[in-house]
């Protein structure tokens, strides 16, 4: 064996070090594990390496310039301007796949309204063997990269649809999309973030990310609440007890959470509960229709 030094290998570490330094310079919080992740992805795909460090010295967000996020068991490819998976909706989705699947009854279908990438409707079709999802999105792209990402993760029982909860007769539409049965659960992880805090958020999500997939209205509770007055009639009432939901919703504010809980009451739902996330921030909300 030569005991000539690799010096393919000093070369690869050198640039590393260069890159870990200009990442923490640019503020980035995890410069070592990215410098790394980009490294290891360009020899995986062939490209440059060096125009992957520019791009996320841009401020594109690292799962645009990588060109996906894991989310649960699946890899989900990520374009701009859709929302990026974030880990606290992982983890509620995580919750409610563990509460499907204790369930003496699952659900006749899923609805998820506003489905993005589809990492929320994919995880649940594949890892809840009961369950049928269908998602809709006001956006032909959000819908293309759904099904894109259903077809490169192998999931069945999943299905996205161009429809918008802004436009005529749109709960009819998504009734006829399950042969006009009502459903068992509706997801929705909607925009959320007051019209006012936009400016505030940082940098790289204004400018990679789409506001209409962030903000809804001044409290950020415009879609929220027509999603719940049209709730009743898309959600069939459960019939005995258990534990499944027949409705789970995300949200960002403490204010939010008590808006939510009146609105889902004065809707008809029982067994209101608001969720906390790792953070113990109030994050998600669920209720029953009986």
């Amino acid at each position: 064996r030569s005991l000539c030094p690799d010096f393919r290998n000093m070369t690869v570490r050198r640039s590393l070090r260069q890159v870990i330094s200009r990442l923490n310079i640019a503020g980035i919080s995890n410069p070592s594990q990215e410098a790394k992740w980009m490294y290891d992805f360009s020899v995986s795909q062939g490209i440059n390496h060096n125009r992957l460090v520019e791009d996320r010295l841009s401020g594109m967000p690292l799962q645009f310039v990588l060109g996906s996020q894991p989310f649960l068991d699946h890899e989900i490819e990520c374009r701009p301007p859709q929302l990026i998976p974030r880990p606290e909706t992982e983890e509620w989705c995580s919750w409610l796949i563990g509460l499907l699947n204790s369930s003496k009854e699952g659900p006749h279908g899923i609805l998820e309204i506003g489905h993005g990438t589809g990492c929320i409707g994919l995880s649940l079709a594949d890892q809840v063997p009961t369950s049928h999802v269908i998602g809709i999105d006001s956006s032909i792209d959000a819908v293309h990269l759904a099904n894109h990402n259903k077809k490169s993760n192998g999931v069945s029982r999943a299905e996205f649809h161009h429809i918008s909860i802004l436009s005529k007769d749109w709960e009819k539409a998504v009734l006829n999309l399950n042969s006009n049965q009502r459903y068992g659960l509706l997801v929705s992880n909607p925009p959320y973030i007051p019209v006012h805090e936009w400016h505030s958020l940082d940098q790289s999500i204004r400018q990679w990310e789409s506001p209409t997939s962030l903000c809804s209205g001044h409290l950020g509770l415009d879609l929220l609440r027509l999603i719940i007055s049209s709730s009743r009639r898309l959600l069939e009432p459960k019939t005995g007890v258990n534990c499944r939901p027949s409705i789970l919703l995300e949200f960002g504010h403490e204010f939010q959470r008590v808006t939510l809980t009146r609105l889902l009451n004065d809707a008809g739902f029982v067994n209101i509960k608001s969720h906390r996330d790792f953070a113990c921030r109030s994050r998600w909300i669920s209720a029953d229709l009986y």
